[in-house]
């Protein structure tokens, strides 16, 4: 049975990003630094609109989190959030190289980098999941004082990341979906 997964911006304060990904009354909380330069949300829409679009069936994004990385990975229904202790992405272990969003499975990219711990790996209603991410971004898109908070805290709104997925989401009539 696939279960409800939703999606949300804990907080953006100082150079953190925390998101949050609820199932049933379990919560696992991430974070990402952006210390490196890395966009992790924006590198998440980018993500999920392909996934859309079915250029993928499988796909990952990182969050950095200094020290550390949080490995956010689809593959068809099945949603993975996993740590690695370590720093990976863009080449922070000696002689690895990993981009912070690609295609690769959850196995592929966890031999790569090393996964410490699986905080969530669940059959997921990923229409649920995607119209919580929209709904999360919507709110960050259309509200002056998140929209600011977002650009002071982190960094350039995702705009055109943000308007491909949206046009996806809504193309596709899931925007209306009720959680």
């Amino acid at each position: 049975m696939n279960q409800k997964c939703l999606f949300s911006i804990s907080d953006i304060e100082a150079g953190w990003f925390d998101v949050s990904f609820k199932v049933n009354e379990n919560i696992i909380n991430i974070s990402a630094s952006d210390l490196y330069g890395n966009d992790s949300p924006k590198e998440l829409l980018v993500m999920l609109t392909e996934f859309v679009l079915s250029k993928y069936d499988t796909a990952y994004v990182l969050f950095d989190e200094e020290p550390g990385t949080y490995i956010v990975s689809l593959e068809k229904e099945i949603l993975t959030v996993a740590y690695s202790e370590y720093d990976c992405i863009d080449g922070r272990i000696e002689g690895i190289y990993v981009n912070s969003r690609g295609s690769m499975t959850f196995r592929e990219i966890a031999d790569i980098i090393g996964v410490d711990e699986i905080l969530l790996q669940i059959k997921i209603d990923i229409k649920t999941f995607l119209y919580s991410v929209y709904k999360t971004f919507y709110k960050y898109a259309n509200n002056y004082l998140l929209y600011d908070k977002y650009e002071e805290n982190w960094g350039e709104f995702p705009k055109k990341q943000w308007e491909d997925f949206q046009k996806c989401i809504e193309q596709k009539k899931w925007h209306k979906k009720e959680l």
